[in-house]
């Protein structure tokens, strides 16, 4: 299949799983798509990093791996991180936190993007895949202990969740 061909087809899959997201999300709440989401994006680094590591599977395997980080982050964290970043600031600095958390949430991007190619030249590109499998792991983590599910919640409720822990 032709690189066009491939470049089409992880752009359906990424518009097909948003769309999921976007049926899922007030069905089945924001924190366990993330959850979901978040622990097959870490198997499916797991997965790409061996496939680089021990290279026996044909290209087309390779693809379907990479169609599966997609479909996962697709249906979860690719939209639902701006939802839910939008719900849990209090309404007093939601304007603030948004922007800072938008330049967080860029700067990460940002290092991914620098850290591939230094990563995969110096040592393997299955290292790069495995240590950004290791971040999914800590970010399961974060998710499970410390994001409050809001699917059903009014903005003034999430807040007295949050003034109610600190």
């Amino acid at each position: 299949m032709s690189a066009i061909g491939q470049s089409t087809i992880v752009g359906l899959v990424n518009m097909l799983f948003t769309v999921v997201a976007i049926v899922l999300a007030d069905r089945v709440g924001r924190r366990p798509l993330l959850l979901i989401a978040t622990g097959g994006m870490g198997v499916s680094l797991v997965l790409l990093g061996a496939a680089f590591r021990f290279p026996v599977l044909p290209a087309s395997a390779l693809l379907l791996i990479i169609l599966l980080y997609i479909a996962f982050f697709a249906s979860a964290m690719g939209p639902l991180v701006w939802v839910v970043m939008a719900e849990i600031f209090p309404i007093k600095v939601r304007g603030s936190a948004m922007g800072l958390a938008t330049l967080v949430l860029w700067l990460a991007d940002f290092a991914v993007t620098l850290t591939f190619p230094v990563i995969s030249d110096k040592f393997h590109p299955s290292t790069a895949f495995w240590l950004y499998a290791a971040m999914c792991a800590c970010d399961l983590v974060f998710i499970w202990h410390f994001l409050p599910e809001t699917k059903g919640k009014s903005l003034e409720e999430i807040e007295r969740h949050w003034l109610k822990t600190a």
